[in-house]
């Protein structure tokens, strides 16, 4: 499975990247909004078949406006997903994944019924990095290998 991953702090990057690496899955890493535009421009060639985000990031590549929204990067991830992706592709909601520290700060801006479907996990949470991988495991049962088997040392690096 295509996974794309908006994340611009690096050692979650690669750690996760690694993770997901191990269970079959290719990795469309995207460390800022520019990246995550030129993988979603490709996807008719490189369809991306689920996405994790984090959602605190830098503004490069928002409009203005979008920066206003965004609240000076608080909830970048999520502008970029709501105008880029889910205004033409609304129905991959159920396989985009949130991983991030800021998760009260987007159910504190953004209305739930803007963001239901779309799963959630602290990365501050000690075993969101393995529920987000079991979770990854479920939507595509015939391309990842038993989870717990070959990534229990990697999901317990992940921050």
């Amino acid at each position: 499975m295509n996974i794309l991953v908006l994340e611009d702090n690096g050692s979650v990057s690669v750690t996760l990247g690694r993770a997901l690496n191990t269970e079959g899955h290719q990795i469309l890493a995207a460390n800022g909004i520019n990246d995550a535009n030129h993988h979603w421009s490709q996807r008719t060639t490189v369809p991306i078949h689920a996405m994790i985000i984090d959602l605190n990031m830098r503004c490069d590549g928002l409009t203005d406006l979008q920066q206003k929204d965004s609240r000076d990067g608080l909830l970048t991830g999520w502008i970029w997903l709501r105008d880029t992706v889910l205004a033409h592709v609304p129905d991959i909601r159920n396989r985009v994944m949130f991983y991030s520290d800021y998760l009260s700060d987007l159910e504190r801006y953004v209305p739930a019924p803007e963001y239901a479907g779309i799963r959630r996990f602290a990365k501050s949470d000690s075993s969101s990095a393995r529920d987000l991988l079991r979770y990854l495991h479920s939507m595509s049962p015939h391309v990842a290998p038993q989870l717990e088997a070959r990534n229990d040392s990697q999901i317990h690096k992940l921050p």
